[in-house]
């Protein structure tokens, strides 16, 4: 293997700046480095957090089922009965009701500013 040794000669300034390069490069994988460590770090905090969080659903949820049994059913007012398309239909007829009122007005009020104009 020793004859296989090839050997470069360089300027001082070209040492110099290999040296540099080479410890500029270190440092920026050391960083990449802590930058990674940090992140599984909160990586892993964030996975903890959403277990406690499916933790605490899962017991709202069966609490909710519990007081859903014990509680006392109401009846159903007569517009809650009626299905939701229904109360939708209502909504869209009262706010399409009402932007023709708005359209009314807002033709009045044009057609008044014209009339002021001549």
């Amino acid at each position: 293997m020793v004859e296989n040794l090839i050997h470069i000669k360089l300027e001082y300034e070209e040492a110099i700046q290999s040296k540099k390069d080479v410890l500029y490069s270190e440092q920026n994988v050391i960083r990449i480095a802590k930058i990674i460590k940090r992140y599984q770090l909160i990586r892993m905090e964030e996975l903890k957090i959403k277990i406690n969080l499916q933790k605490a659903l899962r017991e709202i949820i069966t609490n909710i089922k519990t007081l859903e049994k014990t509680l006392p059913q109401i009846e159903m007012p007569k517009i809650l009965q009626h299905g939701k398309e229904e109360v939708i239909e209502n909504m869209q007829t009262a706010n399409k009701i009402e932007s023709l009122g708005l359209d009314r007005q807002l033709e009045e009020i044009q057609r008044k500013l014209k009339d002021l104009e001549r």
